[in-house]
């Protein structure tokens, strides 16, 4: 039998250097955000040096996109709504067609406070998500994640591994349940083969993804 080819990727322990706030190249005189009087103030930086910033620290490097990733969330995996950061890495680690393994534990069930995230789930086109945002039926909110959580299920088959939301569910937003990894993984071997190349990230949510350089 072909061997399964596994590659596991991880934030290092080792912090990104910050720039120091009182340098000439980080300070922006005259705005700073309201800090309660323990806390030093914060500099509003222009967005493209945040997503810099944000690159620097998050991105884990990984040599090819994955019949199969094995993921899990934390530290959002308080709900399915936080869990979405660590799929939508998951996803960016894929090809397109390939299955994830999502391993969340969801105590919160999908989102108590945007319940129409499993009434509607993932299922509907772009143009029918912007029909119910405009029509009112459905605030802008829960509906960028819905539109998210779409776009992910158009790239990914996903097995939703958890004890926090059932089975119904996740049928009714659009992913497959299981009850354990050994049993998703068994799935997703026989959709792919015993030859499926496999990424697994840990601490997904805190990830950004970049093969071969590129983000």
């Amino acid at each position: 039998m072909p061997c399964v080819t596994i590659r596991f990727a991880g934030l290092s322990t080792r912090r990104a250097s910050r720039p120091a706030l009182n340098s000439s190249s980080t300070r922006f005189p005259e705005r700073t955000t309201p800090s309660p009087a323990c806390l030093p103030a914060i500099p509003f930086w222009p967005i493209a040096r945040l997503c810099d910033f944000a690159r620097s620290s998050c991105t884990v490097a990984i040599s090819e996109l994955a019949d199969i990733v094995v993921a899990d969330p934390y530290p959002s995996d308080l709900d399915f709504w936080q869990s979405l950061k660590g799929l939508n890495t998951a996803c960016s680690a894929l090809r397109p067609g390939g299955t994830v393994i999502f391993a969340a534990p969801c105590t919160e069930g999908v989102c108590s406070s945007h319940p129409e995230i499993a009434a509607i789930g993932f299922r509907h086109p772009a143009g029918h998500i912007e029909n119910l945002v405009a029509t009112g039926r459905l605030c802008p909110i829960p509906a960028a994640a819905i539109w998210l959580g779409a776009r992910m299920l158009e790239r990914a088959h996903v097995i939703l591994v958890t004890k926090g939301v059932s089975t119904a569910e996740a049928t009714a937003m659009g992913l497959e349940y299981a009850s354990d990894p050994a049993a998703a993984l068994a799935h997703a071997l026989r959709r792919h083969g015993a030859g499926a190349r496999i990424n697994v990230l840990h601490k997904a949510a805190k990830m950004i993804c970049s093969v071969a350089g590129k983000v």
